[in-house]
């Protein structure tokens, strides 16, 4: 059974189910060292079980998020992943586990490396990511973090979605300069709001016409940028 607490009643901040709820945590509480108390600053929102149970997709993908943002080059030197990555090893070493760390290494592969210019100057050895399911979990934070600036669940009109830097990168450099200029630049001039030590950190603007439609900025270990949108389907 788990030892969560649980409320007696209340409305999911995702998807609006009224019953019993639990309570999830922003960012998720994996991306914490598991041997000191978490951030005293948390986020913490309402959620049903179907939407943050145990054993529910989105702990699977919460758990594979976490794995793939800590295993980038430029995250690995973190003060704060340098603390969770003992609890990763063991997790990938447990045998109820052992789906997830043999679709890792399906994974590895020799990675070409290029010039911007294209021209191939060698290769390494590397894994491949799953861009969508990163999104999903982005996407998914952006949903909380509007139930908590704003005080009240995404309107079932409007749908949150999420752009990794990896999907970014991927852009033409005339798209990149456009959303740079008009989003990203003005996004990285609020003062951020951040958990932890450096773990994770958002900035957010709402837009003039509608205030459920909004711009989000999420960096995770000052190194891992998503940029979110929550819009009218």
């Amino acid at each position: 059974m788990s030892k969560r607490k649980k409320h007696n009643f209340g409305e999911c901040a995702y998807c609006g189910t009224i019953g019993k709820i639990t309570i999830d945590h922003i960012p998720p509480k994996n991306l914490f060292d598991c041997e000191l108390p978490l951030p005293y600053n948390i986020i913490k929102v309402p959620s049903c079980d179907l939407c943050h149970g145990q054993n529910s997709q989105v702990s699977m993908d919460d758990e594979y998020f976490r794995l793939m943002i800590i295993m980038r080059e430029d995250t690995y030197s973190h003060p704060a992943v340098k603390k969770i990555i003992p609890k990763v090893k063991r997790s990938l070493a447990n045998p109820l586990k052992k789906g997830m760390t043999k679709a890792l290494y399906k994974t590895l592969r020799n990675i070409e490396l290029k010039t911007p210019s294209g021209l191939l100057i060698g290769s390494k050895f590397g894994y491949t990511v799953d861009p969508l399911r990163l999104d999903n979990v982005a996407a998914r934070i952006v949903k909380g973090l509007f139930w908590y600036e704003r005080g009240y669940r995404l309107p079932n009109e409007y749908r949150a979605i999420s752009f990794s830097d990896l999907g970014f990168h991927s852009e033409t450099d005339a798209v990149k300069r456009r959303v740079e200029k008009q989003i990203i630049y003005p996004l990285a001039s609020i003062r951020p709001k951040t958990i932890g030590n450096n773990v994770f950190s958002y900035r957010f603007g709402y837009y003039e016409d509608d205030a459920n439609k909004s711009a989000w900025l999420l960096t995770f270990f000052e190194r891992v940028y998503f940029l979110c949108f929550t819009l009218p389907l």
